[in-house]
């Protein structure tokens, strides 16, 4: 697991700790019964709306990559000892809002949903920039 540096609640971030997390959750998303979805009604509804079945979302998170990367590492709001990354990755030209986190070998989702407003990505390259 990789260790991140919080400072006055904010987090110092790099490409290569976007990285880190997303090679930890793929390696802990191999065992099948690692995942767990927050049963929230917004969550289940977000399925829903996005045409999605619990069974893809393993498929959707390891498809994740360092330019779906918005926001984290996030300190939990409630004290438990995980970090929350969020992510906006994009299905039929609807961005996803996920918000993850990787804690005692689990994957946690905690909120998946059509983004509420749009979103920010620190490590996508721009267009022009191809």
């Amino acid at each position: 697991m990789i260790a991140y540096r919080i400072s006055g609640g904010r987090s110092t971030i790099d490409v290569q700790l976007v990285r880190d997390f997303l090679f930890d959750m793929k390696i802990c998303l191999a065992n099948s019964e690692c995942l767990v979805f927050v049963d929230r009604d917004k969550n289940l509804q977000g399925l829903a709306d996005l045409g999605l079945l619990r069974s893809e979302l393993p498929d959707l998170l390891r498809g994740l990559t360092v330019d779906d990367f918005s926001q984290g590492p996030l300190l939990d709001d409630r004290g438990r000892q995980r970090y929350w990354w969020v992510f906006g990755p994009e299905r039929d030209t609807i961005v996803i809002y996920l918000k993850i986190a990787v804690a005692q070998n689990r994957v946690e989702c905690l909120s998946l949903h059509p983004a509420e407003h749009p979103m920010e990505y620190p490590f996508r390259r721009k267009e022009r920039d191809l």
